[in-house]
This record gives C-alpha cells, structure tokens and sequence, in this order.
C-alpha cells in the first residue's frame, strides 16, 4: 500500500537585502512580525519605546543570521518617525516597507472610557498612521506601508471608530497611489517562542 504524498512544505517568502521597518516591535503584533519577517530574511529596524525590549529582540534575531537594529521613539509624534526614517536612510540607503503595528486597546466600556484615555488610542493608533503614510507619500513613494489595526475582538466604540478610520486611510492613500494594506486580526496576537512560521 503506497502513502500519498505530505504536502509541499511552504516557505516564506525571501526578503533578503529588503530594509523593513517595524513598529512598535517590542510588543504584541509588532514583535510577531518582526519574528516572522526575520525568518524570510529581512534586514529589520525595530521601532518602539521600550529600549531594552527592542534590544533584546534585535539580539535574538542577530543571532538567527539576520540583521536587526533597534530604535527608541514614540511614532505616534509625527516628528519621531521622520528622524527615524532619516536615520534608516542615512544607515541603509533604503527603505522598502513599514509594519506598523496601530492595535493600542484600552478594555474599558464606553461610559468608562475617559476623554484622555480616548485621545490616547487615536493618537497611537490613527494619528500615527495617518503621519507614517503622509511622510512615506511625500519622501519614499515607491515603499509601501501595511498597517495593523485592532484585532476584530476590540468592541465598542474605540474599535469600530479606529478600524473605520483605518479602513478610510486605506482607501484614500490607494486613490493617491499609494501602497498601502490594512490587517485586521481575529484576535490578540501570540507571541511566538521559537523560530518556526507558516506562510
């Protein structure tokens, strides 16, 4: 009796010599593509606030055989993600494309939500959005940018709204031209151990 055969093992996609920035790569969505990115082979800029979480991660990349450099800055102020793309420049030479990670989430409901608290997401999650694809048009119009929303489980009124106006970048920087593409996972994401990913 003959087996039929496994299937064909799939591969990621080989990104080496691509320059990719990921943001907030010291946690959460941002930290699993960073992981998923260096394993196709990418050189990574690791953006974050969180210095030793970011060197960390670039350490333990480095010594999967791919290039990893972090970067301390809060993307969410327009001029921090300028002086980082200059920098990335000025080391590289290139920048093909941003992950940016815009999945910030406060759990509570909307009459605990207060007005800081709110502001907060958006300028996290849609203003920062907004800036990198603004200056991403503007300096590199050949890049592309894919950001990840809040994942389809964040309810209420600050997942609805910012997923909407996500969706609402998207559409408008297509119309331009642009390069651009928006996830939106089923749920939180799950940060990986080991150095094995499915594509």
């Amino acid at each position: 009796m003959t087996q039929a055969p496994l299937p064909p093992t799939v591969r990621p996609p080989d990104l080496a010599g691509h320059v990719i920035a990921v943001t907030g790569a010291d946690r959460g969505y941002g930290r699993v593509m960073a992981q998923g990115l260096a394993d196709a082979g990418a050189t990574l800029v690791l953006v974050g606030k969180q210095g030793e979480l970011l060197a960390g991660l670039a350490s333990l990349i480095e010594r999967s055989g791919t290039t990893a450099i972090p970067m301390q800055a809060d993307v969410s102020v327009p001029l921090d993600w300028i002086k980082v793309q200059g920098r990335i420049l000025d080391i590289f030479g290139a920048l093909e494309g941003v992950v940016h990670s815009a999945d910030k989430r406060a759990h509570p409901a909307l009459n605990l939500l207060s007005e800081s608290e709110w502001m907060d997401l958006f300028q996290a999650n849609m203003k920062s959005s907004v800036s990198i694809a603004q200056t991403m048009r503007q300096r590199l119009p050949q890049s592309w940018l894919t950001v990840i929303g809040p994942h389809l489980d964040e309810g209420g009124l600050q997942g609805h709204t910012l997923r909407g106006g996500l969706r609402g970048l998207l559409d408008s920087a297509q119309e331009d031209g642009f390069r651009i593409n928006l996830l939106l996972p089923s749920r939180s994401p799950v940060v990986r151990t080991s150095w094995t990913l499915a594509w």
